[in-house]
């Protein structure tokens, strides 16, 4: 295995690892901050500034079938 290969390998697991706290980051403060998702987007990524980044990207995680099972076990009943 070349060494490029590798690293591409470690990379990737890594990436799939912060998107995996990422998913399970989000629906708790999603539900902590009134199921507001630029919120709790910007809470997650401090260093995302620009609401319309934040607004996306919490789109994109709540078209996600695992956020939403997680935020619905968060929810009050």
């Amino acid at each position: 295995m070349s060494r490029d290969c590798a690293l591409y390998g470690i990379i990737k697991r890594m990436k799939g690892k912060q998107q995996e706290i990422l998913h399970e980051a989000f629906p708790v403060e999603y539900v902590k901050n009134g199921l507001n998702g630029v919120k709790a987007y910007k809470a997650i990524k401090t260093g995302v500034k620009n609401d319309n980044v934040a607004a996306n990207a919490a789109s994109r995680l709540l078209s996600k079938a695992n956020v939403q099972e997680r935020i619905l076990a968060l929810l009050p009943s």
